[in-house]
């Protein structure tokens, strides 16, 4: 999935933050999950030392074993749903890791617009008076910075050779990547009509 303009500008504004409360969410939730995982385990072996291999059939025993084996069960389901979202969570980071090396490796003079623009929260007018350029120049310059962003999020490159963008190792470039982009959408385009 591409990222938004909004994903892009928070990566750029708030990537430690980001990453701290996410990885701070998949350690509580692996916790909890551990946790879980205990308890059943516990059920499981209370289960056998009260019941044995045999089994009892006494009134009272029997609803004390319906009570638990539900317990059980709703953990059980619970531990899934807790598996599937440390895995979405995992996920998560890994494309925010992405994209925020796709801000780093970008080339100079985009990579400081971005910065001076999000991180360093210069206002429109001062950064163009400053490049000396116009406002929609400025503008169309943070449009090709996020473009050039999403297409090497959105390319098959590996975290190494997003990194070696700049330095043409293996024959990639920013040009390549951006027109192989380009292509890739228009071709998405003409598919969905």
């Amino acid at each position: 999935m591409i990222p938004t303009t909004e994903e892009i500008v928070d990566v750029i504004q708030q990537y430690p933050k980001i990453m701290d409360t996410l990885e701070l969410r998949i350690r509580n939730m692996n916790e909890e999950y551990l946790n879980l995982n205990q308890s059943i385990y516990r059920y499981a072996a209370y289960r056998s030392a009260v019941y044995g291999s045999v089994g009892y059939s006494g009134t009272t025993n029997s609803d004390l074993s319906d009570v638990l084996k539900n317990k059980d069960h709703q953990e059980q389901e619970y531990c899934e749903e807790l598996k599937k979202t440390i895995i979405d969570l995992a996920q998560k980071i890994d494309n925010v890791r992405r994209l925020h090396l796709c801000y780093m490796v970008l080339p100079y003079t985009y990579h400081e617009l971005l910065r001076r623009l999000y991180q360093e929260k210069v206002a429109w007018g001062k950064l163009a008076e400053t490049l000396d350029i116009s406002i929609s120049t400025l503008s169309r310059r943070r449009e090709r910075a996020f473009t050039m962003m999403r297409a090497a999020y959105g390319s098959s490159l590996s975290y190494t050779e997003i990194l070696h963008l700049q330095k043409m190792q293996k024959g990639i470039t920013w040009d390549q990547l951006m027109q192989d982009f380009v292509h890739k959408k228009f071709e998405e385009e003409k598919q969905e009509r």
